[in-house]
């Protein structure tokens, strides 16, 4: 379709449109470009304390695995 062709309307539609996508396009760029530490700053204290120590049961576990028999 041509621009030139559209109906006002048409055109404010397509205008809505295309605003949206730039805003997908920068969110999605934004999120691809995260990183891990970026998350936990956004954890208050008490979660990031909780998941420290999540990660150290992790890590002693694949450490020191438990037998069972």
């Amino acid at each position: 379709m041509d621009g030139a062709t559209l109906s006002p309307r048409e055109r404010q539609l397509l205008a809505a449109l295309e605003a949206e996508l730039r805003v997908d396009v920068e969110l999605d760029l934004r999120l691809r470009t995260m990183r891990h530490h970026q998350f936990r700053a956004v954890l208050g204290p008490p979660c990031r304390a909780l998941l420290a120590v999540l990660l150290r049961v992790l890590h002693v576990t694949r450490c020191f695995p438990v037998i069972t028999s």
